[in-house]
């Protein structure tokens, strides 16, 4: 009886050993996924952030651009080319912003009707529909490990 014990003593860690190897294979691929998706999160977050300052002030200042421009450093990495294009537009159209609230005409007189003061207002209103391109493209690589029944990531893994 103890040979037989013995004979399967070895067997049996070697098992144990493998399922310990997947289940942190699993927990590392699980934590890699989560990590990835709070990077995600956070460019959204700046994204909306800044869209959101835009929409209440009606107007974009450099710092709020700069943090901004910060912020989505990293996209190109985390998501895919439409979502790259998109920040790519929109950093193009606040710039636009920038230098029409910077012209003279639009520091001495904001409410004025002039032809900066026209310009400014077309752009801010064009881009403030970014809002909602935003949350259509962000939405797929937002999804949670698990949530809604939803375990394939396929968005978070690539």
């Amino acid at each position: 009886m103890i040979e037989i014990f013995k004979a399967l003593l070895t067997p049996t860690i070697a098992v144990l050993g493998i399922y310990i190897a997947i289940q942190q294979y699993r927990l590392a691929k699980e934590k890699h996924r989560i990590e990835i998706y709070d990077r995600r999160m956070k460019i959204y977050t700046t994204v909306m952030e800044f869209v959101r300052n835009a929409k209440r002030n009606f107007t974009i200042n450099e710092d709020n651009y700069y943090e901004f421009d910060k912020g989505i450093a990293e996209a190109e990495f985390l998501f895919g080319k439409e979502v790259v294009a998109l920040l790519e537009d929109m950093s193009n159209v606040a710039f636009d912003i920038l230098m029409t609230r910077n012209k003279n005409d639009f520091q001495e007189a904001p409410t004025k009707l002039t032809t900066a003061n026209l310009r400014h207002a077309e752009i801010i209103e064009s881009f403030l529909e970014f809002e909602f391109r935003v949350k259509d493209l962000f939405s797929p690589y937002l999804r949670l490990p698990g949530v809604n029944g939803n375990r394939k990531l396929t968005h978070l893994t690539g």
